[in-house]
C-alpha cells in the first residue's frame, strides 16, 4: 500500500500549515522566528529551569528572590526543520496502524515542504534501518519522502522510549518534532514525553488508536508484543472483564492527553485505518498539529 496522498488531500494540505509557524521566504532554507533558549537578542519570557537548560540563561535574580529556578527565553531567527519521528515498535506492525503512521507522516512532511521547511525522516529505532536521502526541501521532494515512507519496515522488539532515548540523544531533532505512535508500550507515555521535555524543540504527538477490540466471553490465550514475543497469558474473560477493559482504555486515553498538555505537547489522534482524506486533515488540525 502507497502512501501517496490524493489530489484533493494534496489541495487542503496545500491550503494548511504547521501549527508552529511558516517559514519566511529570502535566506537559504528560509527563517522563521523562534521563543527558545538562545542567542537572540529580543527577550520574550521566562519558563520554569528543567534538568539540561543552558545555565547562561537562567535568571539568578529570580532564584535569589523567589527561590524557584527560571530562564529567560529569547526570540531568534532559525531555520525551520521538521523531523518526523516514527515508531516502528512490535505494536505499530499491525497492518492498518503500520498504513495510517506512514499515511500520517506523509501528510505532515508534506505540509512542511509545502511551508518552507526542511523534513527529515527519523524511523525509531534506526539502527536496522538504510535511508536513500533523509532531509528533503520544497514540494518536488514529496515523492522521495513517500517512497522512503513505504518502504519502512515495522515490528521492532525496541520498545519506544529507549529507541527513542537513543535517537534523540544521537542527533540533532529540528525545531519541530512530531512523533507518530500508539503508546501501547506500559508507562511509555511519560517517558517519551521527558525525553522530549530536555529538548529545545516544539513537539507534536499523532497518536495512532487501535480499534478497540473488546475480547469475547470464555478463555484466551494472550501475548503482548511490547513485552516479550513468548510472554502468554491465559485469561478468563467475563462481563465485568470487559467492562473494565473499556473503563481501563478510556482512561489511559485521557491519561495520555492530559499528559501531553502538562508537557506543552500537541496531542492528535488517529483511528487505524483512517484513509488518505479529509478526516485525517481534520483530526491534525484538531490536535494542534496542522491549521
Amino acid at each position: 500500500m502507497t502512501c501517496a496522498l490524493p489530489q484533493d488531500v494534496l489541495r487542503l494540505l496545500d491550503r494548511s500549515e504547521l501549527a508552529f509557524g511558516t517559514v519566511r521566504r529570502g535566506r537559504i532554507g528560509g527563517v522563521r522566528e523562534s521563543e527558545a533558549l538562545g542567542a537572540g537578542t529580543d527577550f520574550h519570557d521566562y519558563r520554569h529551569y528543567v534538568p539540561g537548560d543552558d545555565m547562561r540563561f537562567l535568571d539568578w535574580n529570580a532564584l535569589g528572590r523567589l527561590g524557584e529556578a527560571h530562564v529567560k527565553r529569547f526570540r531568534q531567527d532559525e531555520t525551520g526543520r521538521l523531523t518526523l519521528l516514527i515508531d516502528r515498535s512490535a505494536s505499530m506492525a499491525a497492518d492498518a496502524a503500520a498504513a495510517t503512521a506512514r499515511t500520517i507522516a506523509a501528510a505532515v512532511g508534506y505540509t512542511g515542504l509545502a511551508t518552507g521547511y526542511d523534513v527529515e525522516l527519523a524511523p525509531v529505532p534506526g539502527d536496522d534501518v538504510r535511508l536513500e536521502g533523509s532531509r528533503w526541501r520544497g514540494r518536488g521532494a514529496a515523492g522521495p519522502l513517500f517512497e522512503q515512507l513505504d518502504g519502512l519496515g515495522f515490528g521492532s522488539r525496541v520498545g519506544l522510549a529507549d529507541a527513542l532515548n537513543r535517537t534523540a540523544g544521537s542527533r540533532d531533532l529540528g525545531s519541530v518534532a512530531v512523533l507518530v505512535t500508539d503508546f501501547a508500550e506500559p508507562g511509555g507515555a511519560d517517558r517519551v514525553l521527558r525525553i522530549f521535555r530536555t529538548r529545545r524543540c516544539r513537539v507534536a504527538v499523532v497518536q495512532v488508536l487501535h480499534p478497540a477490540v473488546i475480547p469475547s466471553l470464555g478463555y484466551h490465550e494472550i501475548i503482548d508484543p511490547e513485552v516479550r514475543e513468548d510472554t502468554r497469558v491465559r485469561v478468563r474473560v467475563t462481563r465485568r472483564v470487559q467492562d473494565a477493559f473499556r473503563a481501563r482504555l478510556a482512561r489511559y486515553h485521557e491519561h495520555v492527553r492530559l499528559r501531553c498538555r502538562a508537557f506543552d505537547v500537541r496531542h492528535a489522534v488517529v483511528d487505524a485505518g483512517t484513509a488518505a482524506d479529509r478526516a485525517l486533515v481534520v483530526a491534525l488540525k484538531d490536535g494542534g498539529v496542522l491549521r
